[in-house]
C-alpha cells in the first residue's frame, strides 16, 4: 500500500509536472503572442508614418519643382526688365549727350553774342564820348 501510495504520488508528481510545464508554455506562448501584437502594432505603425512621410516627400518635391519654375519666371522677367531698363538709360544717355552738346553750343553763341554786345556798348559809349566832345567842340 505505501508503495502504491509513493507510486501514486510519483504519478500525480509527473502529472503535476507536466501540467505545470504546459501551463509555463501557455504563459510563455501568451507572453509571445502579446509580444507579436505589439510588434505588429508596431509596424503598422511605422509603415503608416513611412506612407505619411512619402506623401510628405512628394508634396515637398512639388513645392520645390513648382518654386524653381516661379523662380525661373521671375529671374527670366527681371532679366527683360533689366535689358528694357538698359535700353532707357542708353537712349536717355544719348538724350542728355545731345542736349549737352546743343547746351555747349547755346552758351557758345551767347558767349559770342555777349561779347559782341559788349563791344557794341563800348564803341556806342565812345562814340557817345566823341559826340559830346564834338559838340563841345562846336560851341
Amino acid at each position: 500500500m505505501l508503495l502504491k501510495n509513493v507510486t501514486d504520488n510519483e504519478n500525480e508528481n509527473i502529472n503535476l509536472k507536466k501540467i505545470l510545464e504546459k501551463e509555463s508554455y501557455i504563459q510563455e506562448l501568451s507572453c509571445l503572442s502579446q509580444n507579436k501584437k505589439s510588434l505588429e502594432n508596431k509596424i503598422a505603425k511605422w509603415i503608416l508614418q513611412l506612407r505619411t512621410n512619402k506623401h510628405e516627400t512628394v508634396a515637398v518635391k512639388e513645392e520645390r519643382r513648382q518654386t524653381a519654375i516661379a523662380l525661373k519666371k521671375a529671374s527670366k522677367i527681371c532679366q527683360q526688365s533689366l535689358e528694357h531698363f538698359t535700353g532707357d538709360i542708353k537712349h536717355l544717355t544719348s538724350q542728355i549727350r545731345d542736349q549737352e552738346v546743343k547746351l555747349s553750343e547755346t552758351v557758345s553763341a551767347s558767349i559770342a553774342w555777349k561779347s559782341c554786345y559788349e563791344k557794341t556798348v563800348i564803341e556806342k559809349t565812345e562814340l557817345g564820348v566823341q559826340i559830346e566832345t564834338m559838340k563841345k567842340a562846336n560851341h
